[in-house]
């Protein structure tokens, strides 16, 4: 009889055979220094603040009431940028990349990796932006702090846009629970190879035909910064223990702010079926579904999403007609080269609509060079 290995086994010894073959670059073992990850990635519009002694990376475009947008697991604020130009005439729209994404830096201390902390982190970033209240939207990992944090600081969220979010209890991704293992996933932090990268972001969209090489180089860079790939393991861990209790879940009732929920129809992370769940835990909750988008929908059809999320946050308005203007795609794309000041942290800002906190001291600069879009995703599965 032929022995048949176990996937997670499967999958090492396929590394391990290729690290003979390739070695570093093959399995991108090696980390990307930061500044060379600055000068390919960061906006023209980037500006750092320094919250609870990390370094983050965040923009900010518009006029008018704030819009926080806080992107999923293992992506970054370019997953927002089809958004942007459509709100960004009527909304100051902030973008940041969560601890341990993006150009940001990871948590210090594995203790930090719990949705407590993230939530208080959350909060002593609203004071450094110095708003007194935002809106706030969030996907996938994202959503999932969104929406607890609106639990516990209910005073602090205008409106609440959740878009395929992590919450209920479910059957996870595979990954999830193969990275999350104390062996592959001491693995994972040393090695993450492009096709494994590609296979997966492939696995978040409706379409995966529409993931371009671009996309996955940017997303296969931004996570070879150094401490990302342990970050990725530690947050894999939280919604895995997440996944299987109603320990949080059961506050959601006491969300507060009126919320949108969308979702993707052919979601294969988060199952679609956990919106009955969200309809009963709050009856008022408005949905919008996408027939064929994926995990991640304001992506893959951003001018849709966008304008959906433009109307709810607007009370019915509809945004302005910038849909596929020559400065939209300017905006959207910033692809235009720049000559980059290296970015530094230094004048404080107050935030600008008149809505103050007396704690508010954010540090940051404006700086930065050109980026494309971006595309969330898991980093690895079993299936294509």
């Amino acid at each position: 009889m032929p022995l048949r290995l176990p996937s997670y086994a499967r999958v090492a010894l396929l590394a391990l055979a290729l690290m003979s073959l390739g070695g570093c670059k093959v399995l991108g073992m090696r980390s990307i220094p930061l500044d060379i990850l600055e000068d390919d990635y960061e906006k023209a519009n980037s500006r750092y603040m320094e919250v609870d002694g990390v370094r983050i990376h965040y923009t900010k475009e518009g006029k008018g009431p704030p819009v926080l947008l806080l992107h999923g697991v293992m992506a970054s604020l370019h997953t927002w940028d089809g958004w942007v130009p459509l709100l960004k005439d009527s909304f100051t729209v902030i973008r940041v990349d969560i601890p341990g994404f993006g150009l940001s830096e990871s948590f210090k201390d594995d203790d930090k990796y719990t949705p407590e902390y993230a939530v208080e982190f959350i909060e002593k970033a609203r004071k450094k932006l110095g708003y007194e209240k935002m809106h706030i939207v969030g996907n996938s990992l994202g959503g999932f702090l969104a929406w607890y944090y609106a639990t516990k600081f209910p005073e602090r969220v205008d409106k609440l846009v959740l878009i395929d979010p992590a919450s209920y209890p479910q059957d996870l991704p595979f990954i999830i629970g193969l990275a999350s293992g104390h062996v592959f996933g001491s693995f994972a932090q040393l090695s993450t190879p492009r096709f494994i990268v590609k296979r997966n972001i492939r696995k978040v969209y409706g379409n995966p035909d529409n993931v371009t090489d671009e996309t996955i180089d940017r997303y296969h860079a931004l996570l070879l910064r150094e401490g990302h790939r342990h970050s990725m393991v530690q947050f894999f861990r939280v919604l895995k223990k997440y996944a299987d209790t109603e320990e949080l879940v059961q506050h959601i009732p006491e969300i507060k702010s009126q919320t949108l929920l969308m979702w993707g129809e052919k979601d294969r992370w988060v199952p679609q079926a956990l919106i009955e769940r969200w309809q009963h835990d709050l009856p008022e909750l408005e949905v919008k579904t996408y027939p064929e988008a994926g995990h991640i929908p304001m992506e893959e059809f951003p001018e849709e999403t966008a304008r959906d999320a433009y109307a709810f946050l607007a009370d019915g308005a509809e945004p302005p007609d910038r849909a596929q203007s020559a400065d939209s795609q300017a905006s959207t794309q910033d692809s235009a080269p720049k000559t980059k000041a290296r970015p530094a942290l230094d004048d404080a800002e107050q935030g600008d609509t008149g809505a103050g906190d007396e704690n508010a001291d954010a540090t940051e600069a404006p700086g930065g060079a050109p980026a494309k879009p971006s595309k969330n995703a898991s980093l690895f599965d079993s299936d294509e």
